[in-house]
């Protein structure tokens, strides 16, 4: 499995309902942290989770994995902003 490059018309694509898994394990510089590992019911939660709790630095190495893709940092930034996000924002 690999990361894929989220475009406008993947996005409008992506099931925000489907069931993910959130890993992040280093900090921005680069140190190792204790990984961190949630499962969330929908990739919606497990992404705004991503991007309105996790601290920026641990962010950088964050991963969401669902329906057998991963996506990364920037990935989930922009399902995060994309119009078809489903939850409500508070970023």
């Amino acid at each position: 499995m690999s990361s894929i490059d989220i475009d406008t018309e993947t996005a409008e694509a992506f099931d925000y309902d489907a069931s993910a898994d959130f890993f992040s394990m280093k900090s921005k510089k680069g140190r190792r942290r204790p990984l961190i590992y949630k499962h969330f019911v929908s990739a919606a939660e497990a992404i705004r989770y991503a991007i309105e709790e996790i601290p920026a630095d641990e962010l950088v190495s964050a991963l969401i994995e669902t329906d057998g893709s991963r996506y990364n940092s920037k990935e989930i930034h922009r399902l995060y902003e994309n119009s078809s996000f489903p939850l409500a924002r508070t970023k």
